[in-house]
């Protein structure tokens, strides 16, 4: 284990808690398209299609805590920890909920499947 270092910034974000009724609207989604798979007589896929979206769904579901050191960014989900170190991210853009951590020099189309998002959360 590797001891916390002393110029670290964490917070910890929780999209479903600060935004409720829109997590309420995701759950209504999961539970229609579990239901349109049970209606197509297609029952099989259920527990195939459950673990898909709630993987997809879980960073709004469960707090994400995000720490910022000297040499990279930590981003843990329930978990699952991710750590990348400064040098892979050439690139930063932000907006009104967060910052991108881009993984290529220059645009491109893949970058919202690359990189690491860091959500500010709500103040």
């Amino acid at each position: 284990m590797v001891p916390a270092e002393r110029d670290a910034l964490t917070w910890r974000v929780h999209p479903f808690a600060e935004r409720p009724a829109r997590g309420w609207l995701a759950i209504a989604a999961f539970v229609a398209v579990l239901g349109a798979l049970r209606l197509s007589g297609d029952g099989g896929f259920i527990p195939l299609a459950a673990v898909v979206l709630g993987l997809s769904l879980a960073p709004f579901f469960l707090p994400t805590t995000y720490e910022l050191t000297s040499t990279g960014v930590t981003q843990r989900i329930a978990f699952i920890r991710i750590t990348r170190r400064w040098a892979e991210f050439p690139r930063y853009y932000h907006d009104d909920v967060g910052v991108k951590l881009s993984t290529f020099a220059h645009r491109s189309r893949r970058e919202p499947f690359r990189g690491v998002w860091l959500r500010f959360g709500v103040a």
